[in-house]
């Protein structure tokens, strides 16, 4: 077998090979997808509004259901590019305002917050490809008309007990 056929079998196979392994590796994070859902066990989400100053929108933030609003955002592939953004909703009885922030760099981890942070917790599951990144929000907390704990009998002012026989119309 001629050396210069068998070199160029050898370089092609090398280089399809090596594609195999650094394609999938290097596009994963260049991609930046994120996948994120925010829940609540309290009460409901209303009043959805979102932005973003990097990045696209795959899915704009929508009710899945009352209680939960998902989203799915990516990057540019070249050059490679962050997503950065938010989405802002009012949640529980007094429409309570939370945000939910969302960065994920080109190189480096990614992060996550919940704003007012006593409102609930933010958790981010790494890329496993060919997964994206997952994003969870959980709120936990919200406050009531009163100001107290929706969780809690705090702020609650009422003597009625839900007795509302000897009220007047």
């Amino acid at each position: 077998m001629d050396y210069k056929r068998q070199n160029t079998v050898l370089s092609v196979m090398f280089i399809l090979v090596g594609m195999m392994f650094l394609v999938p590796a290097t596009t994963e994070k260049a991609l930046a997808i994120i996948t994120a859902t925010a829940r609540t066990t309290i009460c409901c989400f209303s009043h959805v509004t979102w932005g973003l100053s990097a990045g696209r929108w795959i899915f704009e933030p929508k009710l899945a259901s009352p209680t939960e609003i998902y989203w799915k955002t990516a990057g540019r592939i070249f050059p490679p590019s962050a997503e950065t953004g938010y989405v802002r909703a009012s949640v529980g009885p007094a429409h309570s305002p939370v945000v939910f922030s969302f960065h994920s760099p080109s190189v480096g981890l990614n992060g996550c917050a919940i704003s007012p942070p006593f409102f609930g917790t933010c958790t981010v599951l790494p890329p496993v490809a060919p997964l994206p990144a997952i994003f969870g929000y959980f709120v936990t907390h919200i406050p009531t008309l009163n100001g107290g704990d929706i969780n809690s009998d705090e702020g609650d002012n009422s003597d009625n007990d839900g007795d509302n026989s000897g009220d007047t119309p």
